[in-house]
């Protein structure tokens, strides 16, 4: 957030370094996200140096198919919105459901480039529509942040 430090972290290509516990505390971090959990799994908890991890959700689709909480497959036309809710749904009411995106995906395909305008409003659509799904689905919008605070 502009104006703010930031205080969560989440390692490039969820790839964390082994001594996490040592590095993030000095710099004010107090919740990681650099790990995944199976759906039912996902519950906060702190690791050493009191550091809460937040995992990102993954589970099976409906097909069996492996799904992860990230946004990209269904900016590439491998998701739709639904695959998301049903996702959402499996995470206990207890644990945090992590949707994950990189704002780039909604504009640019890694394969395409830079969309046209009519899959961008796809995209935009999408989007919107996954977030509606989740929230009838149950789930309460939070931050990481806000998140860390169930870690026990």
């Amino acid at each position: 957030m502009a104006g703010r430090r930031p205080d969560c972290f989440r390692a490039p290509f969820m790839k964390p370094p082994r001594d996490l516990d040592r590095i993030l505390p000095p710099l004010g971090i107090r919740c990681d996200s650099s790990s995944y959990a199976a759906a039912a799994e996902c519950i906060p908890s702190l690791l050493p140096g009191y550091i809460a991890e937040i995992p990102v959700t993954e589970g099976t689709d409906a097909a069996g198919k492996k799904i992860a909480g990230y946004l990209w497959p269904m900016h590439e036309g491998k998701r739709v919105p639904q695959d998301y809710a049903d996702l959402a749904v499996q995470v206990p009411e207890k644990g945090a459901f992590v949707l994950a995106d990189h704002t780039w995906h909604l504009v640019e395909g890694r394969a395409a480039g830079v969309l046209a305008a009519d899959a961008l409003k796809q995209n935009l659509d999408n989007t919107r529509q996954t977030l509606e799904l989740v929230l009838d689905a149950g789930c309460s919008p939070r931050d990481l942040r806000t998140a860390a605070r169930l870690a026990s």
